[in-house]
């Protein structure tokens, strides 16, 4: 009896994770249907709140990544100089700099910071909107929720994603410069030629594509979960987590593939 209780609970979950899957991705297509369709009304109506997104999302733990930025350069420069110390600055910047850093690490880093702080956040403000009828009320005004809650921020947090990827990789760029001015004794310039011949052009691209489909993916997550919230408040904190363990799900899923291509 167990072993079969155990089953379909399994079988239940499964399910579930299923169907909130399909439910997200149709969110997400109603979304991208709605973006096509904006009109310069619409479009006036909902920059304010794509600026306040932006601003939250990007401006508002600026320091927080900086921070984090020193931390992750530093850290990975110091292991790879103490672990490889016949390393040469061409070795060092084509697999640390750039396949760890920039690739891998980056990403991780501004995904747990937005996940933590944004996604958390938006599903909470949501979900308050939804049970104190803010929703229903923008309705009864002929205001579309979808134009004026989901698509600014679909479109604010792809920005934000894309940009704090970008100020990563200039701060890790950096501080590893920095560090590795102990080790080696080479300008800036020559730093930096040796890091883009590092990258190629479709490197470049699969990274800023990487970081589109990142942010778009945690901004449908993070604004259906709000969206999705009924009952009391005690459904907030779960569908806080909820959201949180989507959105991990979405980020190493997207990672996964985009490495996969890469090979």
């Amino acid at each position: 009896m167990f072993i079969i209780d155990f089953i379909e609970n399994i079988g239940e979950r499964v399910r579930q994770f299923f169907t909130t899957i399909f439910l997200i991705m149709n969110f997400f297509i109603q979304t991208i249907i709605k973006l096509f369709r904006l009109n310069i009304v619409e479009i006036r109506l909902m920059r304010r709140s794509i600026l306040n997104q932006i601003r939250f999302t990007l401006v508002e733990p600026f320091f927080f990544l900086i921070i984090m930025t020193i931390m992750s350069g530093t850290l990975v420069a110091v292991i790879s100089l103490i672990n490889f110390p016949l390393i040469n600055i061409e070795a060092f910047m084509r697999f640390i700099m750039v396949s760890i850093l920039v690739k891998e690490v980056g990403p991780i880093i501004v995904s747990i910071i937005i996940i933590s702080r944004s996604v958390t956040a938006i599903t909470s403000h949501l979900g308050n909107m939804q049970l104190s009828g803010e929703i229903r009320t923008l309705e009864q005004l002929g205001i579309d929720p979808m134009i004026y809650i989901a698509v600014p921020r679909y479109i604010g947090f792809s920005l934000s994603f894309v940009m704090m990827l970008i100020y990563f990789d200039f701060f890790t760029i950096f501080v590893s410069f920095i560090i590795a001015n102990f080790n080696w004794d080479i300008s800036l310039n020559r730093f930096m030629v040796i890091f883009f011949q590092g990258i190629p052009m479709a490197d470049y691209l699969f990274i800023l594509l990487k970081a589109i489909i990142i942010g778009e993916g945690l901004s449908v997550i993070a604004t259906w979960f709000g969206l999705s919230i009924k009952g009391s408040n005690i459904a907030i904190p779960k569908h806080q987590t909820r959201a949180v363990v989507y959105s991990f799900i979405w980020f190493f899923f997207i990672d996964l593939i985009f490495n996969i291509l890469q090979i």
